[in-house]
């Protein structure tokens, strides 16, 4: 069970519903090649000639970092250090629809480290993950807003 098919509606192999790709993480709105070696070299390019999965990261470390900083408490190491393996697994491998967070076919992504919790933030916030209340009803708002990492304590 380690390949799945994330497909346009596809189905995933017992039958479910697969959320679009279009579903996925909201900073990326177009899939760009990952050129060859000179990692460095991308990173001091302008944002427009950048792959876009290392946009996508760096996205989730910025916003790890500033509002850590902005509480005062705290330590972004393991946000910062985390954010490409979170990417990766939200991005490629987590079958979930941002628009649907009660799907009963979704995987879930479970963080136990305090330390780690803006990761998981970030995370929520930029794949536009929708909030339920206590009923599990939908209430069409985003479950982390920008405003509700800016107070991040």
């Amino acid at each position: 069970m380690t390949n799945r098919d994330h497909s346009e509606g596809g189905d995933i192999l017992d039958g479910a519903k697969t959320p679009p790709t279009a579903a996925r993480l909201m900073v990326a709105t177009a899939r760009t090649p990952a050129s060859g070696s000179g990692a460095t070299q991308q990173s001091m390019a302008p944002p427009s000639e950048r792959p876009i999965d290392e946009l996508c990261i760096d996205t989730i470390r910025t916003l790890s970092m500033d509002a850590v900083q902005q509480a005062n408490s705290g330590h972004p190491g393991t946000p910062m250090a985390m954010a490409p393996v979170i990417y990766t697994l939200w991005q490629r491998f987590l079958r979930f629809d941002p628009q649907d967070p009660i799907w009963p076919n979704r995987d879930r992504f479970v963080l136990s480290v305090g330390h780690a919790s803006m990761l998981l933030y970030a995370i929520l916030h930029l794949a536009n993950v929708k909030a339920v209340d206590a009923k599990y009803e939908r209430l069409g708002e985003l479950s982390v807003t920008l405003d509700d990492i800016k107070r991040f304590r």
